[in-house]
């Protein structure tokens, strides 16, 4: 077998979401179609373990991708679109603020690359504050395991 054309597109854990629940409908005969297929058994199993994994937050920087809207992927009230203009963000860097959805400077410097050489304190925390508007509130962790580090 020989692969004619790679993927190779970067993916916020959202869009894979988004893409399983399509699959899903697909096989349950939900979608335009409307014919219900039996997929095969290994998928299944991966579609239910990739599910339930970005569905709860299972590790300590898995954000539920339940909390995220279209608008905050893509659109004019995007992540992206907020911070272009001043920010000089890599894509990488982009998901990742997505994916982990940093909350303070620690976490931020470790999502973007050398944070603390290219942008000021004030600007790290311009961007969480605008991580913050476009993403809205995370879950919030009890107070005693915020002081921790746990969930």
């Amino acid at each position: 077998m020989k692969i004619l054309k790679a993927q190779n597109a970067l993916l916020t854990n959202w869009e894979v979401a988004e893409i399983l629940r399509d699959e899903g409908d697909e096989y349950a005969g939900t979608d335009a179609t409307a014919r219900n297929r039996k997929p095969p058994s290994n998928l299944k199993d991966v579609m239910t373990g990739a599910s339930l994994y970005l569905a709860r937050p299972s590790q300590p920087f898995n954000t539920p991708t339940a909390t995220y809207t279209p608008a905050a992927i893509a659109g004019p009230i995007s992540l992206v679109a907020r911070l272009s203009p001043k920010y000089k963000l890599t894509k990488a860097e982009y998901i990742m603020l997505l994916n982990v959805r940093p909350v303070n400077l620690i976490e931020f410097e470790m999502v973007v690359d050398e944070a603390g050489a290219r942008f000021a304190e004030s600007e790290q925390w311009e961007i969480l504050e605008v991580l913050k508007e476009v993403l809205g509130l995370m879950y919030e962790k009890p107070p005693e395991a915020q002081a921790n580090g746990k969930k």
